[in-house]
């Protein structure tokens, strides 16, 4: 199998560090090197204070001060610019190495979260699309926002209705894997496996032929 990227996105709730886990170990048994890395992550900003915010993020209450404030404009560039300084530093290396990457929640998911504080314009969007690495597959993680909320019982209902909602418009716009992880563990990690697969074919096929 070549090296491959890939991402597992979707809002909390949907089994994302879970599935990634499940997906490393089954990979690996099958003797191909895998390694999940959490994109999830800053590393310069973390070394700034954090916009308060932005803290709580299913707060509603939240969304109009936030989105009318020069700095929290600026947000989603500076998110973009430590994601790309992310990848190089984490991400990449465990790819040169020719080792496949899952990846726990990706930096897509940053885009669904200035969504829903209405920071991300449409030319911020597709700007993020374009500069941030696109993986060779992404699953959209997806459940219904019922049973996401009871799962994680961290932000109220509606902010899982519009997530998904996002999340699905997304899968549907840039061609993502949608996984429905309301079924059994085992379907749903056949599955992926069985996606995993048939991009990885269709990919040496490609490098093979040279197109």
């Amino acid at each position: 199998m070549v090296r491959l990227l890939i991402a597992f996105i979707g809002m909390d709730g949907t089994g994302k560090t879970t599935l990634s886990g499940k997906v490393v170990t089954q990979l690996n048994n099958m003797g191909l090197s895998s390694q999940c890395v959490k994109c999830m992550e800053y590393v310069i900003i973390k070394l700034v204070k954090r916009p308060e915010a932005l803290g709580k993020i299913g707060e509603t209450s939240n969304r109009s001060k936030v989105s009318s404030k020069f700095v929290f404009r600026i947000w989603p560039y500076l998110v973009m610019f430590d994601n790309i300084i992310h990848f190089l530093v984490r991400v990449k290396p465990v790819l040169s190495q020719k080792r496949i990457v899952v990846c726990d929640r990706y930096y897509y998911d940053f885009i669904a979260s200035f969504e829903y504080f209405r920071l991300c314009a449409l030319v911020a969007k597709k700007i993020y699309f374009k500069i941030v690495p696109r993986p060779d597959i992404v699953f959209v993680l997806d459940v219904d926002a019922e049973i996401a909320f009871k799962r994680s019982r961290e932000y109220h209902i509606g902010f899982f209705k519009e997530q998904r909602m996002r999340y699905r418009n997304m899968a549907y716009r840039h061609n993502f894997v949608v996984v429905n992880t309301k079924q059994r563990q085992a379907v749903t990690l056949k599955h992926v496996l069985y996606e995993i697969t048939r991009v990885n074919h269709k990919i040496t096929h490609t490098r093979r032929s040279g197109t």
